[in-house]
């Protein structure tokens, strides 16, 4: 635990301007998003379902750009500690703990910048208001989307790849998570690791799309209900899971081989 406590001290000594440069893009760009889709949203479907989804999308890039060149950007020095005495593990979770403050600090701008731009009703689904609900979600996506990065983030050699990535995994997210269009039965077995499926479905349940809809017209993958909105964040918690389980198994044979 002290090797844990002595990375994140030395990362907010060096990074804290980082963290929140981080978060002022995130807020600058969902300000624009909001402003932009805001016509219409929260009495018809459509702008709705719109405005979810563009919200959606904010969330998981700004998730994707926190991580995704964090391993690059510290990879001379920290190539060389990991291979003498810093151990895998302690660099993932110290990682993740810091990432873990990022999303929740993120996720709490999101919320507000949301009840700003939206006269939305306030009852919640799970939580007393739906305030809660919205911030919760918005951070499970985040955070699902940052691991993701942290991910790919290993993976990577270089700044060039870095500037590609980001646009692959959000055309990823786009086509794969059955967003935009319905999937084939093979693509439907991918969509259920992305963080973009989870995230529509709960804040679609939340906003409760399918009242804006003639009754018998809704579509069940917007099922105003807390046991549903529940099941989707629990699929947005295992994937950032997953995402740090092979973060530190991707890390842990990049070290043995260069030891190798």
């Amino acid at each position: 635990m002290k090797y844990i406590f002595d990375y994140i001290a030395r990362w907010f000594s060096t990074n804290v301007r980082i963290l929140l440069f981080n978060t002022g893009i995130a807020a600058f760009i969902l300000s624009l998003t909001c402003f932009a889709v805001k016509n219409g949203v929260f009495e018809e479907f459509g702008a709705t379902k719109a405005c979810i989804f563009s919200v959606l999308m904010c969330n998981i890039w700004s998730g994707i750009f926190n991580s995704v060149g964090l391993f690059c950007s510290e990879r001379d020095y920290i190539l060389d500690d990991l291979t003498k005495f810093l151990p895998v593990r302690t660099y993932v979770m110290g990682n993740v703990i810091i990432q873990l403050l990022q999303c929740l600090l993120e996720a709490v701008m999101s919320a507000c910048i949301f009840k700003l731009f939206f006269a939305y009703d306030k009852t919640g689904v799970v939580f007393g208001n739906s305030t809660f609900d919205y911030l919760l979600t918005f951070f499970l996506v985040l955070l699902s989307a940052d691991m993701l990065g942290l991910l790919v983030g290993m993976m990577i050699t270089g700044i060039n790849s870095i500037m590609s990535a980001i646009p692959i995994l959000l055309v990823a997210q786009l086509l794969f998570s059955g967003c935009l269009f319905e999937l084939n039965d093979v693509l439907d077995k991918i969509a259920y690791i992305t963080t973009a499926k989870w995230g529509f479905y709960a804040l679609g349940s939340i906003a409760d799309l399918n009242g804006f809809l003639p009754p018998g017209a809704g579509s069940a993958i917007f099922s105003h209900e807390a046991d549903y909105v529940l099941y989707c964040w629990r699929y947005l918690g295992l994937l950032s899971l997953l995402f740090i389980l092979l973060s530190g198994m991707v890390l842990y044979f990049r070290i043995n081989r260069m030891e190798g």
